[in-house]
């Protein structure tokens, strides 16, 4: 939302589908490189590796893992793990539905203030709301993701099948 405030307060305001959030702390679960305990992304990927493996897509995240990615230890499945989520919520955890608005005055830019937070004055909404547009708040339900059903694992294995086109181990073909 912070990356384009104007068009997130757009569809705030303008559409009628379910918005669904994947949080950073949910996608902070989904390490890419291994952590500490030697577990990631591309661990499951390299042991899913096999002829059968799409190449063009395996050396592709391959080579921007290489390039960018296995320098920072603090890389993980941010975009990936809300469009997994799309794909298969089962693999997610518990869900929590709040309505909020997005910030747009310069101060609370991007940020999505819960309702019941402003009602209570925490900001107020005439501080969250650019007053420059002449336009109420916003506010609109949205359905958080807070965790993961059964760890990461499931994750990186689904991730793979769709990456790599074949079974890692424990992952199953939709």
């Amino acid at each position: 939302v912070w990356g384009d405030v104007t068009a997130a307060d757009y569809i705030f305001r303008t559409t009628t589908f379910p918005i669904f959030l994947a949080p950073l702390d949910l996608a902070d679960q989904l390490p890419i490189p291994n952590d500490e305990s030697g577990e990631g992304f591309m661990k499951t990927l390299y042991e899913a590796k096999s002829p059968e493996c799409n190449q063009l897509i395996y050396n592709a995240i391959n080579e921007s893992y290489a390039t960018f990615a296995a320098p920072q230890f603090f890389y993980r499945l941010w975009d990936s793990s809300a469009v997994m989520y799309g794909l298969a919520p089962e693999l997610f955890g518990e869900t929590e539905t709040v309505e909020m608005a997005v910030g747009t005055a310069w101060d609370y830019q991007g940020l999505l203030i819960r309702k019941s937070e402003a009602e209570m004055g925490m900001p107020s909404p005439d501080d969250f709301v650019n007053t420059c547009k002449n336009s109420p708040v916003a506010y609109r339900e949205i359905t958080i993701v807070k965790g993961l059903a059964n760890g990461p694992q499931p994750v990186f294995d689904y991730a793979v099948v769709a990456a790599c086109a074949k079974d890692s181990p424990g992952a199953r073909r939709r």
